[in-house]
């Protein structure tokens, strides 16, 4: 849940709502959550997701179960204290299966068969003879995303050409593809033969506080989990990933800066404690991620936002933020909310995706020569007492968003627009609608809905990369959760998650149930 310093009079409700949502500046860390000291929570969560691309038809359906241990101490000497939390996850039944004609396709959907039809047409095109990967591997190609590009221009002017005879005869080198072995850390089931069962410490950091309400300095040193403008770290339901290092805030009147230093990070599908932060080709590590961030208050209601963030010499990141939120009457509150991000990096920054290219379709790892995107992110809200009614719009350009610092970052996508499936292709514009209830108002305190429509289009944009993603999608989901609030299961909590995303021949059904429920809190 993101957190803010903005401070609006008379708005508690509105601005607690806004909270709620996660619609205000994600900046303020460190803050300290009002239950007891010593939490144990358990999780089970029933995931069905089915999806198809291509011919690929992928079918999950997964059982699993976890307890949390959370500790969070006071500050002992008015300075000091100390937090903890461990968790387990274990797979209770259930199916993790694909089909390509055939196929078992683990990893992604490049199973056996689905490589020798990728090969196959890789051949009728003009292409050299390509390797054939088996379960456990993936196509590999050294060309960059520039170099496909331009090929793939080369190839369109060829076809174009009026004075060519022959279009059908244009044929283009293109380099030999390698194959490399699968991680399947990258899958997010947790029935994968690496993480079908858990047991992690998620965070474990000391924390140091000096100074008064005017003027205080917060520092956070160890294993933690982060949720700022630039990064965040993954929460699961079951279990979380976290970063260690260093974060330090420091607080005055209206301006709160943040600054952070990161090494090391914990995968949230798998026991092992730390691993090293590697750049996305996998090819050099990244020393430390630097994150540097301002917050101030403009104006009763209004909030800035800037955020810079660096990972090694392979990516910087930018953020800036405008908040803004009035009251209209003691009921009805109005919030605007500007949002800008920009992505620049070189040295094999790139991402694992479908490459589409002169008639053969191959999953590959591409990478950007010298990358950029950027992205802008528009919204508007009505709030009231006990709901919200909103409107996003989002544009992003130049190329994918990617909002990884590293490989396997979970990567951030600050945006309305980040939904189940991101809005964020090259040159897309997207909108989406959306409300949120309390059904407090109704007489049914406990219970809460959220929904959403997304619809996104890239016109005349040519779709060399993702080619199982078509010029418009389409997203409609919504959460409904209960709380039960007295009796001998109080604070038991029911979820429901739905999202249906459609696209060209790629298109996914997602059911998720969650119970949690706090077994101690002392």
């Amino acid at each position: 849940m993101h957190s803010s310093v903005v401070a609006v009079r008379n708005l508690s409700i509105f601005t607690a709502i806004a909270l709620s949502l996660g619609l205000m500046s994600s900046a303020c860390v460190g803050m300290e959550k009002s239950n007891g000291p010593v939490t144990m929570r358990y999780n089970n969560l029933f995931v069905n997701s089915n999806a198809a691309q291509r011919s690929e038809v992928f079918d999950l359906d997964e059982w699993v179960h976890g307890l949390e241990l959370e500790f969070k101490s006071d500050y002992y000497f008015g300075f000091i204290g100390f937090d903890f939390t461990m968790g387990s996850a274990s797979y209770v039944n259930g199916n993790n299966n694909s089909n390509s004609n055939g196929a078992n396709n683990r990893g992604g959907g490049h199973g056996l068969v689905a490589q020798q039809q990728a090969v196959e047409g890789a051949e009728a095109a003009g292409f050299i003879e390509q390797p054939i990967a088996s379960d456990s591997e993936f196509v590999f190609s050294s060309f960059s995303y520039e170099q496909l590009e331009a090929k793939s221009k080369e190839m369109q002017g060829c076809m174009l050409d009026p004075d060519n005879q022959a279009p059908q005869a244009c044929q283009i080198e293109v380099p030999i593809l390698e194959t490399e072995e699968i991680d399947y850390l990258r899958q997010p089931q947790l029935s994968s033969d690496s993480s079908g069962s858990l047991s992690t410490i998620s965070q474990a950091y000391t924390k140091l506080r000096f100074g008064d309400d005017t003027f205080n300095i917060g520092l956070h040193y160890g294993l933690q989990s982060v949720d700022i403008a630039t990064f965040s770290t993954a929460n699961s339901n079951v279990t979380a990933s976290s970063i260690f290092g260093a974060l330090i805030t420091a607080n005055w009147k209206n301006a709160q800066v943040y600054l952070t230093r990161f090494n090391k990070y914990h995968n949230r599908r798998s026991s092992q404690l730390l691993s090293n932060l590697e750049s996305y080709d996998r090819q050099s590590k990244i020393k430390h991620i630097d994150i540097l961030g301002l917050n101030y208050q403009l104006a009763p209601g209004l909030t800035g936002q800037l955020e810079y963030g660096k990972a090694g010499d392979q990516l910087a990141k930018y953020f800036a933020k405008l908040f803004y939120i009035t009251e209209l009457n003691s009921d009805v509150a109005i919030l605007f909310d500007a949002r800008y991000g920009q992505a620049q990096g070189k040295n094999g920054f790139g991402y694992y995706d479908w490459l589409s290219f002169n008639n053969a379709q191959m999953f590959t790892y591409v990478r950007y020569e010298d990358y950029k995107s950027r992205y802008i992110n528009l919204t508007s809200a009505l709030h009231t007492r006990h709901g919200k009614l909103y409107l996003g719009y989002n544009k992003t350009y130049d190329a994918d968003w990617a909002g990884g610092y590293f490989y396997d970052d979970e990567g951030t996508f600050n945006s309305t627009l980040a939904l189940h499936k991101n809005f964020n292709h090259k040159n897309e514009g997207a909108w989406v609608l959306g409300f949120d209830y309390d059904f407090a108002e109704a007489s049914l305190p406990g219970l809460t809905l959220s929904m959403h429509y997304a619809r996104g289009s890239r016109p005349d944009e040519m779709l060399l990369i993702e080619q199982d993603e078509k010029n418009v999608a389409t997203e409609l989901g919504g959460y409904l959760s209960y709380t039960i609030q007295t009796g001998l299961l109080e604070g038991l909590g029911l979820g429901w998650y739905y999202a249906n995303h459609k696209g060209l021949e790629n298109s996914e059904r997602v059911n998720r149930l969650l119970v949690t429920y706090d077994l101690l809190e002392f």
